[in-house]
């Protein structure tokens, strides 16, 4: 009775808008325990033995639940918006190119019309980062107390905007290229991607019982990588049926479709929020406020017990590193395989068709395999995926002829788990009503890649276009190499709390039967 009494009494101090209420609550208690007997202040404890007490109870692991029957959430919808984005994605890069060049045809391109193609797609990235880079910071701990729905709206709302302005103006004939740099400022109020995808993860993390995160986790991977393998293959007749404005015009009816789905039949994961009545909320219900600000980074930087602070950050670089890499990476790619191999836009979707299928199998494979079956731990995990990514960036910048291209792709097919290993530590690293602070800092992050990495990978590719197109793919493997080695030290560091979680669950099995 009396633990419980203090469990209930931190929890609400940690949670109270006001200190006067916090420190009323403590009095209260502490008048209450002085008439069974005098304890030691709550402030002499350790930091790290406060941390340990705050933690929720370890729980016996949910039954196994075949993959079959469970219910699709959010799957659908990022199914449709990674299928837009895909889409219009693999042509907007041959968009701004034949703008640049005045022609469809690649032999008509030079190096410095590469170049200048793969600026202005930089520029394009650089310009719809800004806002979800600054808003990031906010979105994660507000969405926990407002719910994620929301979110889910705004986002798809302002990429259909989006891509009706850019069907409008690829239809326009002879306009400059720099004018398609427009409806990149209406995207950038949208979220972004990244903030979508992470609202996304969360939503995943607040339904999935314990036990089923990861499989959850990899079921949206999978879905996610089966929508940009379906978008590779129809991209090139769609392109051939719609032309480009056709093409944007289809991603803008899709996100309206997503849009409604979200308004009408999108369940609400967050108990409705009633703030405090001197709390000023306005039309974004405190959206800005910087207590959410600081919610994300005091719960990010807390100290928790078997370095559990060291591992989250590890792990957050490791998710920030990887998205710098596929935002550089699709800068150059085309331009890379353009100058390299000649490739029009249809090769390289039909590449994009099979590099993206042979992911999406591959991580529901590994998923099922390395995860389910076998069980293998986080390290050997890490080991596998990315030692598959290295290999294949290592053949992607030296082949010497197309078909190795494609081999790379088939050894990197488990290369996405490593996504699904990621968020999975960093769900089972903190608890429920923490897990949208902390992706808030990890969404900040990367959603700051776009200002970093394209620049980087932009700056590479033309300083070696005329020698070594392919030296950004050597870029890439050093960056994975440093990931994979701080990843392994934090599955070290932390490899404390997954033995005493097991021997909780064994306890706890054994006991039940009483």
């Amino acid at each position: 009775m009396k633990r419980a009494l203090e469990d209930v009494q931190g929890r609400n101090c940690l949670r109270s808008f006001s200190q006067s209420a916090c420190l009323q609550e403590r009095l209260i208690t502490a008048t209450m325990k002085s008439t069974v007997e005098v304890v030691a202040p709550e402030e002499a404890m350790s930091d790290e033995k406060r941390s340990v007490d705050d933690e929720p109870a370890e729980v016996s692991p949910a039954p196994a639940v075949k993959w079959w029957r469970i219910r699709p959430t959010v799957e659908p919808l990022v199914v449709l918006f990674m299928f837009s984005y895909m889409t219009t994605q693999s042509v907007v890069s041959g968009l701004f190119l034949e703008r640049v060049c005045g022609s469809s045809d690649p032999d008509v391109c030079t190096n410095e019309h590469r170049a200048y193609s793969s600026t202005l797609t930089t520029w394009k990235g650089i310009i719809e980062a800004v806002v979800p880079a600054t808003v990031s910071l906010f979105i994660g701990s507000w969405s926990d107390k407002f719910g994620r729905r929301p979110i889910f709206i705004w986002s798809f709302a302002g990429n259909a905007i989006s891509y009706g302005l850019f069907s409008g103006l690829s239809a326009i004939p002879d306009l400059a290229a720099e004018w398609l740099l427009m409806p990149s400022i209406v995207a950038t109020f949208s979220g972004g991607m990244m903030n979508l995808m992470a609202v996304a993860n969360v939503y995943i993390a607040d339904i999935s019982p314990v036990g089923q995160k990861e499989l959850r986790l990899g079921i949206l991977d999978a879905s996610m990588y089966s929508a940009q393998m379906v978008a590779s293959g129809l991209s090139s007749p769609l392109y051939s049926a719609l032309n480009y404005h056709g093409m944007f015009a289809l991603a803008a009816g899709l996100m309206l479709l997503c849009l409604l789905y979200s308004i009408f039949l999108l369940p609400e994961t967050s108990a409705p929020y009633t703030p405090p009545q001197d709390e000023s909320c306005g039309c974004c219900k405190g959206i800005f406020r910087p207590q959410l600000v600081r919610d994300a980074l005091k719960t990010s930087l807390m100290k928790r017990p078997h370095h559990g602070r060291s591992a989250i950050l590890i792990v957050i670089f490791v998710v920030v590193t990887g998205v710098l890499i596929s935002q550089g990476e699709g800068i150059a790619n085309y331009q890379f395989v353009n100058a390299k191999f000649h490739w029009t836009i249809d090769q390289n979707l039909l590449y994009g068709f099979f590099n993206n299928g042979t992911t999406a199998v591959g991580t529901l494979v590994g998923v099922m395999v390395f995860v389910r079956w076998l069980k293998l731990g986080d390290g050997w995990i890490a080991l596998i995926t990315f030692s598959c990514k290295i290999t294949a960036s290592i053949i992607f910048a030296i082949s010497p002829e197309s078909w190795f291209m494609f081999l790379g792709g088939a050894i990197s097919c488990f290369g996405a788990l490593i996504w699904v290993l990621a968020r999975a530590m960093l769900t089972r690293l903190v608890t429920k009503d923490e897990i949208g602070q902390v992706f808030a800092l990890a969404v900040t992050l990367e959603a700051l890649t776009p200002l970093a990495g394209p620049p980087i990978y932009n700056a590479v590719f033309k300083a070696t276009i005329d020698y070594f197109p392919g030296a950004f793919h050597l870029l890439s493997a050093g960056i994975m190499a440093l990931d994979l080695a701080v990843l392994l030290f934090a599955v070290y560091l932390n490899r404390g709390a997954k033995k005493e979680g097991q021997q909780r669950w064994e306890e706890e099995a054994t006991l039940s039967p009483a």
